[in-house]
């Protein structure tokens, strides 16, 4: 089973797929299940099936500056935005969504049982997450099709890939460059880039199956 745990649809503000599309792209890329988690927008309320890959409702709140995931069909009996306080009353999955860049103090991040591997984020930063938590859930953050299924949640582990991200960089190094009048060394430096910064981990996690049995996408064994 491999699962992304935090994609976002055209129903995000930034989001350029439709579900439809993003279940195509994750069948492609052989990612079984992918939660929706748009910008404080519910946008399914009920678990489907398209294209033979499960789509998990869920939602991505903003508190300030920390972002969280509540990925379940829990989401359904939210009426308003809950407290932080009340997220526990829910029976969601709880994850503090990309950590290195909520900017909480410790002792609030550890009232999330679950912190997340980012696709977006970088190697660096993985590693400071993967340091600090066994309980690790992980998705793309995709906004568009090139990044959905990169980063994934797997019974045994995670696969990070922040490959995109660091075709992102390259990109903006590039335009950079050439707004100076230096095409040739805009695309020297982007491919310079994207060759020598590859990012990709796989880390095995054997708290993996306890996330993907909660959301009943396996059965826990025993």
């Amino acid at each position: 089973m491999r699962a992304d745990l935090h994609v976002h649809s055209i129903y995000s503000y930034d989001g350029r797929m439709s579900i439809k599309e993003i279940a195509k792209v994750a069948r492609r890329r052989k990612i079984d299940a992918v939660a929706i988690t748009d910008h404080d927008r519910i946008t399914l309320k009920r678990r489907a099936v398209e294209y033979g890959v499960i789509l998990i409702p869920g939602v991505e709140r903003s508190y300030g500056k920390m972002h969280v995931l509540m990925i379940g069909e829990c989401v359904a009996e939210m009426k308003r935005k809950p407290e932080l306080e009340e997220l526990s009353d829910y029976e969601c999955l709880v994850v503090l969504a990309h950590p290195e860049r909520s900017r909480v103090p410790e002792e609030i991040a550890r009232r999330f049982m679950v912190s997340e591997v980012n696709g977006r984020s970088s190697m660096e930063n993985v590693l400071k997450v993967i340091s600090k938590r066994e309980l690790l859930s992980a998705g793309s953050d995709a906004h568009s099709r090139f990044q959905l299924g990169r980063t994934y949640l797997f019974d045994e582990g995670i696969v990070y890939d922040g490959t995109f991200r660091r075709i992102d960089i390259a990109m903006s190094s590039f335009s950079k460059a050439l707004r100076k009048g230096g095409i040739r060394r805009a695309i020297i430096n982007a491919l310079g880039i994207i060759k020598t910064r590859k990012e990709r981990l796989v880390i095995r996690n054997k708290n993996s199956e306890k996330i993907l049995s909660r959301l009943e996408l396996i059965r826990p064994e025993g």
